[in-house]
């Protein structure tokens, strides 16, 4: 039986396509699969020996064509799914067993209708597919878009229909979404736990060479992630940066390339790494947090999830959360107590820092309750098993 992983979007090992791969690809080892990952030709070389990928995708998932705005959205939808269908048809192809499992852990519109034609053609019995969508209509579209994305991946997804269950299922990572396309589609689209590679538990070194709690933000410095109003937070908070260390993690910093040397200069008492981390050295960072920062932006992250939110969870790490976002909503299902920032500013995200730094300690004291019970959902495990239980027996 092969495990077979179609993933355009693995590049490095910032962000979440790297731990799902890594997951997937260690769970089907597990189960005497055979794994085989399909990814983007501008993988890291070492990425790539890692996994032994064969590099086959010319477009990278979330790439964007450059044309006139009024054609943006039905030109990049077009010039994507003909390339992910041509490359399927020209590198994967056709060898496969009906007992073997696909699985795209990130499809978006640009591939939905590329990966549908492949699959119609492969010929009986197909092997089984599974299609985690992550993400709404609307990601990384301007909000004049946002109707037309919605209507396409409508259409899109409505192919998929004539494929029985026992081939393909349709799933979500979070049930907010799930309910989201479920009411986009009038399908029941259900959700699959995510799949948190957590690191050891250890307690606070209370002999570390700084005393003070620190307080770390991780991943992708993104706009909506907040590293913008973190920073404009912490410019007017000397005060508080006096108290507390901070720790800044940018990956993918080329993202931030004109904007992170001024802010270095102007906070030169907060630890900006300007990088991607290795799974050790990331999780090694989480470990010594005293609490993670995830500021997120509640428009964009009310259906969207958050590895470094669970991760620090998980972890039994106090964390500070928008009000609003999926992370507030799943606090409740854990039974995690955090900080919210009431707002979508540097404001409001100051404000909830300098509470935090008054109550992380009794916070953290409640906090490894809610770990285990996160790390007994959200883990790689249980997120396996129940993809292969999508598909009956």
């Amino acid at each position: 039986m092969k495990l077979v992983v179609l993933d355009p979007g693995l590049d490095s090992t910032a962000g979440h396509h790297y731990h799902l791969d890594l997951v997937l690809r260690e769970q089907g080892a597990a189960r005497g699969m055979d794994v085989l990952l399909y990814g983007y030709k501008g993988m890291d070389p070492l990425v790539e020996e890692q996994f032994e990928a064969r590099l086959v995708f010319d477009m990278h998932c979330y790439a964007q064509v450059a044309t006139i705005p009024e054609m943006m959205l039905i030109h990049n939808r077009s010039v994507s799914n003909y390339s992910f269908h041509r490359n399927l048809c020209e590198n994967v192809g056709q060898d496969f067993d009906a007992d073997d499992i696909i699985v795209m852990h990130t499809v978006l519109g640009n591939q939905l209708t590329g990966l549908y034609l492949w699959y119609r053609d492969l010929p009986e019995p197909r092997p089984r597919l599974c299609l985690i969508l992550r993400f709404p209509p609307s990601f990384h579209l301007s909000a004049e878009n946002h109707d037309s994305a919605a209507a396409l991946d409508r259409q899109a997804l409505a192919l998929w229909q004539k494929f029985s269950q026992d081939r393909v299922r349709i799933v979500c990572d979070n049930q907010g979404l799930g309910r989201y396309y479920g009411a986009l589609t009038g399908l029941e689209i259900p959700d699959l736990p995510i799949p948190i590679r957590y690191p050891q538990t250890r307690p606070r070194n209370a002999a570390r060479r700084d005393p003070r709690p620190h307080f770390v933000y991780l991943g992708e410095g993104r706009w909506e992630k907040g590293i913008q109003q973190l920073v404009e937070a912490l410019k007017a908070l000397p005060d508080l940066r006096r108290d507390v260390r901070f720790t800044i993690q940018c990956g993918r910093p080329e993202m931030l390339a004109d904007t992170l040397p001024g802010w270095e200069q102007d906070l030169p008492d907060v630890d900006f790494l300007a990088r991607n981390l290795s799974e050790g050295d990331y999780l090694n960072l989480l470990s010594d947090a005293d609490a993670v920062v995830v500021p997120y932006h509640p428009a964009i992250y009310d259906v969207r999830t958050s590895h470094v939110f669970l991760e620090a969870v998980g972890a039994g790490k106090p964390v500070l959360i928008t009000a609003g976002t999926w992370m507030d909503m799943e606090l409740d299902r854990l039974g995690h107590t955090a900080v919210r920032a009431h707002d979508f500013s540097a404001i409001g995200i100051g404000a909830a820092l300098v509470e935090l730094a008054g109550g992380w300690r009794t916070l953290a004291e409640e906090a490894p309750a809610a770990g285990e019970r996160c790390r007994s959902l959200h883990n790689p495990e249980v997120f396996f098993q129940r993809l292969l239980d999508l598909f009956p027996a």
